[in-house]
């Protein structure tokens, strides 16, 4: 399976997204983890982050929706996160751990 196809499946079994298009946000391509902008008819644009389901990228990912969770509850302006169709913050699928947030338009970081 290529690299989309996965990662739609992934929106689509995990969040019930579907069809969305797909936007790579990442500066250098990876094969362990992406980040891309997601695009669905009738939603606000979120963006995926998704990485190779090991421990550390479960739990990377699970530290950053428990920030995110914090501030949302804060009412903090911050991305919020969206829940997979069974209610939790980070989605499991094929190998791959993601988790989705709200997509704030601005300048892309260059780290320094």
């Amino acid at each position: 399976m290529n690299e989309l196809a996965h990662l739609h499946a992934l929106l689509n079994c995990v969040y019930g997204l579907e069809p969305v298009t797909l936007t790579s946000l990442h500066l250098f391509a990876h094969t362990d983890r992406g980040i891309y902008r997601v695009d669905a008819l009738d939603r606000v644009p979120l963006v995926l982050r998704t990485q190779k389901q090991a421990e550390t990228g479960v739990d990377g990912l699970a530290r950053s929706a428990a920030t995110l969770l914090h501030l949302q509850a804060e009412n903090f302006p911050a991305p919020r996160v969206q829940q997979t169709k069974d209610g939790a913050p980070i989605g499991v699928h094929d190998g791959w751990a993601a988790l989705v947030v709200t997509y704030i338009a601005d300048k892309m970081s260059t780290g320094r």
